[in-house]
């Protein structure tokens, strides 16, 4: 990362990925779309941000000190999308509490979890799911990192975790802190 007075010049280099661009004069945006192990994935950038492209490096910069956190953001957007079409990302998701289960059919999950009825949630095609330990772990897959978060989020809050016994739906990396009764 090299710095001057008003240019902040970054460098991505990368080898396992192919990166396809399309500039569009009219509006002034780049439509990059990257390929990898896993899929493709597309990122719209603004002209403002890219500098060059080539085969092995992506330039970004910001010719205007107001541009620096837009042009920061969307490096990190590339970042997560270049992650996840070489690796992935996925999701644990712990049901605990008395007879709450999971069953996954096609891309529909179906949750138990101590209503009088069963909830319905659908997967886009993006999203791949796993049943472990007894209906209890749904584990989520995908190369997009934000639907990947949001489809996780709205599992979640289908059963916000009680503080008191603990019972509901959680990451398996978030710490509990249950309070005492």
């Amino acid at each position: 990362m090299k710095k001057s007075k008003d240019i902040q010049l970054l460098k991505l280099t990368y080898s396992n990925i192919t990166p396809f661009w399309i500039y569009d004069r009219k509006h002034e945006l780049v439509y990059l779309n990257i390929e990898g192990y896993l899929g493709t994935l597309n990122l719209i950038l603004t002209k403002l941000s890219v500098a060059a492209i080539s085969k092995k490096c992506i330039y970004l910069s910001s010719k205007n000190k107001k541009y620096i956190g837009i042009t920061t953001t969307l490096l990190k957007r590339l970042l997560a999308n270049i992650k996840g079409v070489t690796t992935g990302y996925q999701i644990k998701l712990v049901l605990s509490g008395v007879g709450y289960k999971v069953n996954l059919e096609n891309s529909q999950v179906h949750f138990s979890l101590g209503y009088s009825h069963k909830i319905l949630v659908t997967l886009p095609k993006t999203i791949q799911a796993e049943i472990t330990l007894q209906g209890t772990v749904l584990i989520l897959k995908s190369i997009n990192k934000i639907e990947l978060g949001q489809i996780a989020a709205r599992i979640m809050a289908l059963r916000p975790v009680d503080r008191y016994k603990g019972k509901g739906i959680t990451n398996i990396l978030t710490k509990l802190n249950l309070k005492q009764g």
